[in-house]
């Protein structure tokens, strides 16, 4: 995060590649004195359960991952099932962008 400050003052939020990463990251700012979010605005990818229990709540997408494997497995039965590959046949759910304290002061939504 230091570094990332460092080579881009100007930054006003991260999205960090999971909420171990953002943790870290509200971390290293508390650390440094930068404000979250009223300095900078950090998001997360993953919606682990970190970002509902550090300092602040961590806003993260939620991919639902536990739909994506009973979407997979629903494939996979009914391949057994009839021994037809399904084609062009993907489950994906819809995202969910769990917004909180990490992100709201600056406007962003």
């Amino acid at each position: 995060m230091i570094k990332l400050l460092d080579q881009f003052s100007d930054i006003d939020a991260v999205i960090c590649v999971s909420g171990l990463i953002g943790f870290g990251a509200l971390y290293e700012c508390q650390l440094c004195g930068i404000v979250v979010p009223d300095q900078i605005a950090i998001a997360s990818f993953g919606a682990y359960h970190i970002a509902e229990v550090c300092m602040l709540t961590l806003t993260t997408i939620d991919p639902k991952p536990i739909e994506i494997g009973e979407g997979a497995a629903y494939l996979v039965l009914e391949f057994l099932r009839s021994s037809k590959i399904v084609k062009n046949k993907i489950i994906m759910p819809v995202f969910n962008l769990v917004v909180s304290t990490s992100i709201i002061s600056l406007g962003y939504l």
